[in-house]
């Protein structure tokens, strides 16, 4: 597999976001309610196996439709 970008974001809250959506969670953040961004780091990741955080996802070959053999 290729490498991938990968994006760290740190977002402060004012309450427990567990039981957020992450898009929830980042619209507090921009709109600096309840939440607030500070941090934004983004890296490119060319050997996906030694990173910490992939988690072996196939979201890029994952369209929805069964594969034709």
């Amino acid at each position: 597999m290729k490498g991938l970008w990968k994006s760290t974001i740190v977002i402060w809250s004012t309450s427990d976001p567990s039981e957020t959506d992450i898009e929830d969670l980042a619209r507090e953040a921009l709109a600096g309610d309840d939440a607030h961004c500070s941090q934004h780091k983004v890296e490119f990741i060319d050997d996906l196996e030694s990173d910490p955080d992939w988690d072996e996802s196939d979201f890029l070959n994952d369209t929805g439709e069964d594969e034709e053999e």
